[in-house]
């Protein structure tokens, strides 16, 4: 079994997440398609797989949108897991 959870956090105050597009390289994406919170969890399931995955590349294409009222600066996109998350 392969499966792998990913955290998105992000400040909710200057960005919006709009869609999420899985690339269709890890197996079954579970993605919640409610982008209303500060943190959003990416989920792969592959149950079948019997061989470890070893493509490069994009596995999910993450849109935001920038709020009109933000201010000019930086703010950072922090993606984790724990590893017990990537089995």
């Amino acid at each position: 079994m392969h499966s792998m959870r990913l955290n998105l956090a992000y400040d909710t105050s200057v960005m919006e997440l709009t869609d999420v597009t899985d690339a269709g390289v890890l197996g079954d994406s579970l993605h919640s398609e409610d982008y209303s919170g500060n943190e959003y969890v990416l989920y792969w399931d592959n149950g079948t797989s019997k061989t470890d995955f070893t493509v490069d590349g994009n596995i999910a294409t993450l849109t935001f949108k920038v709020k009109d009222n933000a201010s000019s600066g930086d703010y950072p996109l922090t993606i984790s897991y724990k590893s017990q998350d990537i089995i």
